[in-house]
């Protein structure tokens, strides 16, 4: 199997190889800006940005642009800085999902700084087909077509070009989910300070209700929904430098089950009940130096999460306080090799709690690659992940002329090999009898291929081995780290 693994992974590098020799247009992410008339020196000569022009922003509000840039209208910069600060700002142009390209230019002889962009395609009215597991390779095991939801999604970014966003779904089949969010990045004259409402009602005919051998347990009634789940919440985002951005979040959960859950499993909520309801509060701040945040090669993230679900006061039925951090650290070790590793915690106080708020592995991006059949529930967790990647050719951008739409017709493609090393601990005190991965080190390890391209497309095909010596390959739709 793991011959199979390195042929792919050379059959790609011959077929990148080809690639280069074809008619496409090649850039490298570390020489994509191009600046007019300013010599890169070393020296302290001043140049001015009298004025900074914009085109291509046929929807995008200026304003929304103008703060991205790292310098404004009338600041002088460094000669030697030039070259850098119009990096950072493409890059921080492309971070906020508003573009599929963008580029700028310095002008010595008139002081002018050219921003061009080329505006994403904003409102995506699509039907809804998706997968109700936790990942596509669980749902593999399982090939339920029943286990699918179908429905209506509307999606429209850059709403009324300020950079806001109105999401609305309508989800029926596996499960019935109605949903609306919508966020305004900013709300004051500085674009310092935004806001975020969110609201959904959901019901299923089935539910997780127990982990046994670290493989969710799920009970089935066609004859009702065994869970209704009733949620809202506001949340305030600050961000008061470019890099730095914190929240706040308040928020009501209101869940009701089946009472045949509780009977399965007393601990689903607190004392055997059938129904939880609680306020909640989440604190989030993050600290992002990355370069491109939809597959990062160079710089640091980092962030802070603290969540208090329940309050004494509202008589609610969870009392819960857990504290999670993670740093990411990406560089490029030689020309075309890249390393990247991320560590991630979890803490979260001793008393016990309800089965269905104590998660820990196997749920969004927090696994060890080679378990991805696996769940590790528990209080508190240790996750570490490392990449090392070998660019098999540089950043290619096609264009399609069949496709009359600019938005779509363009397509920048990336490939990457890459070779990995995750491990993880989880701490369980309460459901660690019948799941024996919790409480001790999972290892994980492989090789895979990564393949990025615009939206923010990722489609990742890697193969893992497991301290059991269990393998498998896998395929992901998000960043490993």
């Amino acid at each position: 199997m793991l011959r199979l693994v390195f042929s792919f992974s050379f059959f790609i590098f011959f077929f990148s190889s080809y690639l280069a020799e074809a008619e496409f247009s090649f850039s490298s992410r570390d020489d994509s800006v191009f600046v007019s008339g300013v010599p890169v020196t070393s020296d302290t000569t001043l140049v001015f940005i009298k004025t900074i022009s914009i085109i291509g922003n046929k929807k995008t509000r200026a304003e929304i642009i103008l703060r991205e840039l790292t310098f404004q209208q009338g600041d002088t910069v460094s000669q030697s800085r030039i070259p850098a600060e119009l990096q950072r700002s493409k890059e921080n142009l492309l971070n906020t999902s508003l573009f599929n390209f963008a580029d700028i230019f310095y002008k010595e002889e008139s002081e002018e700084v050219i921003v061009i962009v080329s505006e994403r395609w904003y409102v995506w009215p699509v039907p809804i087909f998706e997968l109700v597991d936790r990942n596509l390779n669980e749902w593999l095991l399982k090939k339920d077509f029943s286990r699918t939801n179908y429905g209506f999604y509307l999606a429209m970014y850059n709403f009324r070009g300020r950079n806001e966003t109105l999401a609305l779904a309508f989800r029926n089949g596996y499960t019935k989910k109605y949903s609306m969010q919508y966020t305004i990045p900013y709300i004051n004259k500085n674009k310092q300070e935004g806001i975020s409402l969110q609201f959904s009602y959901a019901q299923n005919h089935e539910i997780a209700y127990d982990t046994y051998q670290n493989k969710l347990q799920y009970y089935h009634n066609d004859a009702e929904s065994v869970l209704k789940e009733l949620y809202g919440g506001i949340q305030f985002n600050f961000r008061r430098e470019l890099y730095y951005t914190s929240s706040f979040k308040i928020e009501y959960d209101e869940t009701h089950v089946s009472d045949s859950v509780p009977f399965l499993n007393p601990e689903y909520f607190n004392n055997g009940s059938a129904r939880q309801k609680y306020f909640g509060f989440v604190f989030l701040y993050r600290d992002d130096h990355r370069d491109l945040v939809s597959y990062p090669l160079h710089g640091t993230y980092f962030d802070f999460e603290a969540v208090k679900k329940g309050f004494d006061v509202f008589g609610d039925d969870v009392n819960q306080l857990y504290l999670t951090s993670s740093f990411r650290y990406h560089s490029e070790l030689k020309k075309n090799i890249f390393f990247a590793t991320e560590v991630k915690g979890k803490l979260s106080g001793r008393s016990s709690q309800p089965y269905n708020v104590t998660r820990a592995l196997g749920y969004g991006r927090d696994y060890v690659r080679g378990y991805e059949y696996y769940v590790v529930n528990g209080q508190n967790f240790f996750l570490m992940k490392n990449n090392l990647k070998l660019r098999l050719l540089p950043t290619f951008v096609k264009k399609f002329n069949f496709i009359p739409s600019e938005k779509f017709s363009t397509i920048p493609f990336s490939f990457y090999m890459n070779v990995f090393y995750d491990i993880a601990y989880v701490r369980d005190r309460q459901f660690s009898e019948h799941n024996s991965l919790a409480n001790q080190w999972l290892p994980g390890y492989g090789v895979g291929i990564d393949f990025s391209s615009y939206y923010d497309i990722i489609i990742r095909v890697e193969y893992s081995i497991n301290k059991f010596a269990e393998k498998g390959f896998f395929i992901h739709f998000t960043l490993s780290i």
